[in-house]
């Protein structure tokens, strides 16, 4: 029984990881470049500063990755 939970838990963990590469595939470059330092941690100063984008380019790119990848905060 133990082994038929590790394979089930192995499935949904593969299946969770397939859904999030298939949510990210709909990012922009730029998006994607801002969703990297969003994941680091980053703030929007940070990342502007970063990427030699304004803080209102990349306020607006990270609203757009969060509805894309429907992020609440």
């Amino acid at each position: 029984m133990d082994q038929i939970d590790r394979i089930l838990s192995e499935i949904e963990r593969i299946k969770a990881e397939v859904l999030e590469i298939k949510k990210i595939t709909v990012l922009t470059f730029a998006e994607k470049e801002v969703y990297d330092c969003m994941k680091k941690g980053m703030s929007r100063r940070k990342i502007a500063e970063a990427l030699f984008k304004s803080e209102d380019t990349v306020k607006v790119q990270v609203r757009s990755i969060k509805r894309k990848l429907e992020l609440n905060n």
